[in-house]
């Protein structure tokens, strides 16, 4: 099984960024540790030096899995905002995040860009905006052969599209074969679900995987049975990334370092 885990370009202070920022650092060190890919974070793709970060993936003998959205809902843009303005600017700087990861490789998801935040309305208004704004940025994400991925959070961290009923269902409202699930083992877990039986029913709509723990901490330190996930992702014949999204603790060397044990001793019990 290939694993990556999630390192932010510059530094974001995003609590379950593994590694933030200092990728000249970091990249050398992921790699050591053993993982091939790394999930991407960072706030203006596009006025990242593209030839600076291509010659350090390859330097560093790396890929780049996926490239997260969620900077975005801190300056204010998300999908369903009332505000036809701020959904336009959201269309277009996810369409930068699109272009960047043409450049770079690997899928965007889309998971709290979404919005709304937790706890306001999630109306019919809010969901065809939903619907309108993925479709939208999808056929730009088809004209540049990148993947789109709806990652299904937990209500604390969005007011849509909370489990995996919903981000199924979101799938089939958009209609594209270029839109799978991100399933983050996680929200899966703290919205309730069996998050084995979870990722069996998804099958061949799962595009990514993240792990954590049931205390959002490296596999093993929680709750969560993880020969059985491990087991499901076989059954279903996923063959992507485990890529980490987790607290740093002890430290963020400890934490990927105890992760990647835990795949290698695991994955083919």
């Amino acid at each position: 099984m290939k694993a990556g885990v999630i390192c932010s370009v510059e530094e974001c202070g995003f609590p379950e960024f593994v590694f933030d920022g200092n990728i000249e650092t970091n990249f050398p060190l992921i790699r050591q540790l053993g993982y091939t890919g790394v999930e991407l974070a960072l706030s203006n793709p596009g006025s990242t030096n593209l030839d600076w970060l291509k010659g350090l993936l390859e330097m560093n003998e790396l890929c780049v899995i996926n490239t997260g959205t969620g900077e975005l809902l801190d300056r204010g843009l998300f999908l369903t905002s009332p505000d036809k303005n701020i959904r336009l600017q959201c269309h277009d700087k996810l369409a930068e995040y699109i272009g960047f990861a043409h450049e770079v490789g690997g899928s965007i998801s889309v998971g709290c860009v979404r919005g709304p935040e937790p706890g306001q309305p999630f109306g019919k208004s809010e969901q065809l905006w939903l619907i309108e704004g993925l479709s939208k940025i999808n056929k730009y994400a088809v004209e540049k052969n990148v993947k789109l991925l709806i990652e299904p959070l937990a209500d604390k961290y969005t007011g849509s599209i909370n489990n995996l009923s919903d981000g199924v269902t979101l799938l089939n409202q958009v209609g594209s074969e270029n839109i799978f699930l991100l399933l983050d083992t996680y929200n899966l877990w703290m919205m309730g679900e069996d998050v084995s039986q979870a990722l069996r029913t998804a099958g061949d709509l799962i595009g990514h995987v993240h792990i954590a723990d049931s205390n959002r901490q490296y596999p093993g330190a929680g709750e969560i049975n993880f020969i059985e996930v491990f087991q499901a992702l076989k059954d279903v014949g996923y063959d992507g990334f485990l890529s980490l999204e987790a607290l740093p603790k002890p430290t963020p060397l400890e934490c990927a370092q105890k992760t990647i044990e835990f795949i290698s001793n695991h994955w083919s019990s």
